[in-house]
């Protein structure tokens, strides 16, 4: 969609009409569960015209700060979604003024799903020399396991109206230095507590445990109903 000026109601909409589009081919429980949409828009910014897209998503995968020691799920998922300049090398031909300009990019969360996977971009490329080397980010990504609130997240004129209050109700964990290399746990709440599952060990960890940690990889969150 391409235009200069569009309604909330035009862009739900539209929204819609993709969705509906996605579901002809892709239509599963899965989908229903955890699939969302994410709104992705260039901005000219000369004339102000915009090109919108509409896409479903399974994960959020979001990027962690290279150098941060703590953070919090919030901010990242603000970073991710915050506008940006496009650089020289990706002039947008904006078809208002149809001039090449460095547009500027944006992401929204436009539609959340009931199960909501999030996955921590723990791996970062730096440059070593002439080669480029991994390195594991173990940077603590701070949430609370119940009632974390991704309404502020998500823009106003957003079609879902009501609260997204979302519960974390299993983790997967990476624990080791290496990228290529270490071993994989999860912890899953039940409702008599947490559990621990690691290869053939089940291990109850209790009502209150705390699984947020600096090896968490994966998160599964679950939206209150």
């Amino acid at each position: 969609v391409t235009a200069a000026q569009l309604t909330g109601r035009e862009e739900e909409r539209y929204a819609a009409e993709a969705w509906c589009f996605h579901l002809r081919s892709s239509r599963s429980v899965i989908v229903d569960l955890c699939q969302g949409q994410l709104r992705s828009q260039l901005r000219c910014p000369h004339c102000g015209v915009r090109s919108l897209v509409f896409d479903p998503f399974l994960h959020l995968t979001l990027p962690l700060p290279a150098d941060a020691g703590v953070t919090r799920l919030e901010d990242v998922v603000a970073a991710l979604c915050r506008e940006e300049a496009l650089d020289c090398d990706n002039l947008w031909e904006c078809p208002g003024c149809l001039q090449r300009v460095l547009a500027r990019k944006k992401l929204d969360l436009w539609k959340l799903p009931p199960l909501l996977m999030v996955h921590l971009k723990r791996i970062e490329w730096i440059q070593d020399g002439l080669s480029f080397r991994t390195r594991k980010l173990d940077c603590l990504v701070q949430l609370p396991q119940e009632r974390l609130d991704l309404k502020p997240l998500v823009p106003p004129e957003t079609i879902q109206k009501e609260p997204l209050l979302y519960d974390l109700i299993a983790v997967v964990d990476h624990h080791g230095v290496e990228v290529d290399a270490g071993h994989y746990t999860a912890s899953c709440r039940r409702p008599d507590g947490w559990w621990l599952f690691d290869d053939g060990r089940v291990t109850p960890l209790g009502k209150d445990a705390t699984v947020v940690g600096r090896q968490n990889y994966v998160l599964f969150l679950e939206r209150r109903c």
